[in-house]
């Protein structure tokens, strides 16, 4: 037995141990190609049963994958890479984080894929309405549904793989798989997984703006049976909540972002961490968000009395309470969505007059670094909370 320095000596060099990794890779994409093989068979085979046309989408799973027959009789193991699967794997795990894309119509190129997902976008996601389209227009004519006796089926991805190091597998219409290494040609790009992306996060923003506006009616409703006012903050959860009174009437659920609430969170669970920010006043800039905060920080937890007062001291002028009848609405954000949820990073703001803006971080307040930051201290414990904290939770964990 010896002890060799890493790179005194073979086989302790880099290239040796580049050369296992070769070796374990090509032997990953063996596996993976048989199972790339497996599903284009399960496909083609349900294309024969239905005339030559390949399955729609799925209903019910993530975008984008097939669904119909050929998905109801799938061992859904088959839809993560062998390289990629973690023993004991639920089927919900899998078809969440599933290792290949599943398009439906034949799209050749990046322009047709970006034609492909407004379409996908302009829906919403709704995969019924989606299949349904007369067509998809793309730069070069109309993009056909997947079938069997396409033109160019050589050049058409069917199954498109995104977990290999540098690269990936692509099924094609004609049958025959190749593996693709980054870059050197569609649809295993940078900007291709871009718009990838972009369609499912569209249809994300789409339900979160859909949220947002049920959320803003069921605040004015609430305003006409309070004579005008908005509701004031909640004593006893996470900070910059409507009171108790409003949450009572008010499916929970809704202060998720659509697309980031997990099965079975509890309302508990929801209600100290809510996807969206309440103030309860009319605070338009920055300077007024400071304002807010120092009068929020004065009040000392107590957000009664905080809330019961009809104006906040600003720094132009009083900020007023929230209520239906404030001068320029259109302005006025209401809710402002946390900003890490979305691609690019940025949220939805729900303002007084109704409408839902989507703002990219830092483009305008409210949706600035600058915002957020002086939030924060409404998170920090005070010396007493720590101090109980370290009784508990901190001896224990000392």
């Amino acid at each position: 037995m010896e002890f060799v320095e890493y790179d005194d000596k073979f086989p302790m060099t880099e290239e040796f141990f580049d050369a296992i990794f070769r070796g374990q890779e090509a032997l990953d994409r063996v596996k993976c190609r048989e199972n790339v093989a497996a599903l284009g068979a399960v496909l083609a085979n349900q294309s024969q049963r239905d005339g030559g046309v390949y399955p729609g989408l799925g209903l019910e799973q993530k975008p984008f994958l097939f669904g119909g027959e050929a998905f109801a009789n799938l061992d859904i193991g088959l839809l993560r890479c062998p390289r990629m699967g973690y023993e004991g794997e639920s089927h919900e795990e899998i078809l969440d984080d599933a290792d290949y894309i599943y398009l439906g119509y034949a799209v050749r190129s990046q322009e047709d894929l970006e034609a492909y997902m407004d379409a996908y976008v302009a829906v919403e996601g709704n995969v019924e309405a989606f299949m349904a389209l007369d067509e998809i227009v793309g730069p070069e004519g109309r993009l056909e549904r997947l079938r069997s006796g396409l033109p160019d089926s050589d050049s058409i991805p069917v199954l498109i793989e995104f977990n290999h190091y540098g690269g990936g597998h692509v099924l094609y219409l004609d049958g025959h798989i190749e593996y693709i290494a980054d870059e050197t040609k569609f649809p295993m790009t940078e900007a291709a997984f871009d718009a990838i992306s972009r369609g499912r996060d569209g249809v994300d923003k789409a339900a979160c703006q859909k949220r947002l506006t049920a959320l803003g009616e069921s605040l004015a409703t609430y305003s006409k049976d309070g004579g005008g006012r908005y509701p004031g903050l909640a004593a006893e959860h996470e900070p910059f909540l409507f009171d108790e009174e409003a949450l009572a009437k008010l499916d929970i659920g809704f202060l998720r972002c659509p697309a980031y609430r997990e099965e079975g969170e509890s309302d508990e669970y929801i209600l100290e961490d809510a996807d969206y920010i309440y103030l309860g006043f009319a605070v338009g800039s920055q300077a007024e968000i400071d304002a807010y905060m120092e009068a929020y920080l004065a009040a000392e937890g107590d957000m009664k009395a905080f809330s019961a007062q009809e104006t906040l001291p600003g720094p132009q002028g009083d900020i007023a309470r929230l209520r239906a009848d404030l001068p320029n609405p259109a302005s006025i954000p209401v809710l402002v969505e946390w900003w890490t949820l979305h691609e690019p990073d940025g949220g939805h703001v729900l303002y007084l007059d109704g409408h839902v803006e989507y703002i990219v971080m830092d483009d305008k307040f409210p949706m600035t670094e600058a915002f957020f930051d002086a939030l924060d201290p409404a998170w920090e414990p005070s010396l007493l909370e720590e101090f109980l904290w370290w009784l508990t939770d901190g001896l224990l964990d000392y």
